[in-house]
């Protein structure tokens, strides 16, 4: 059975794969234990959970920072991030937003009915 030390080399590997954003099943089977060991690694040693933190954190601030800077070449990534922090969105046609329903056979007939009398009056109609 490995058992998890909080010694340098064991916390720069938590941190790297924090940084790449692994989950802890992941971590833990990069250090060789079970998924519940390495989770009582992270409850028993503050610098293990404080290096985990701080690799996540700073994971997602290199991503972000790699999504910026495509962003100058690449007008999806441009679009995406000024829906994402700028409110910015998608016109909306009518259409899109209220797609007609389809009619049954009774509204289909109503609907025909309704156009073969158009401008006609009901006193016509009578006759």
């Amino acid at each position: 059975m490995t058992v998890l030390k909080p010694d340098d080399k064991t916390l720069g590997i938590i941190e790297g794969l924090a940084k790449i954003q692994c989950t802890q099943g992941e971590a833990a089977a990069v250090l060789g234990v079970h998924r519940i060991t390495f989770l009582k690694f992270l409850q028993r040693s503050a610098a293990a959970r404080d290096r985990w933190d701080i690799g996540t954190e700073s994971g997602k601030a290199s991503l972000r920072r790699n999504q910026f800077k495509l962003s100058e070449t690449n007008a999806a990534m441009a679009i995406w991030l000024g829906k994402q922090y700028l409110g910015q969105r998608e016109p909306v046609r009518y259409e899109e937003e209220h797609p007609e329903v389809p009619l049954g056979k009774k509204e289909i007939a109503q609907r025909a009915a309704e156009q073969a009398h158009e401008g006609n009056s009901w006193s016509s109609l009578v006759q």
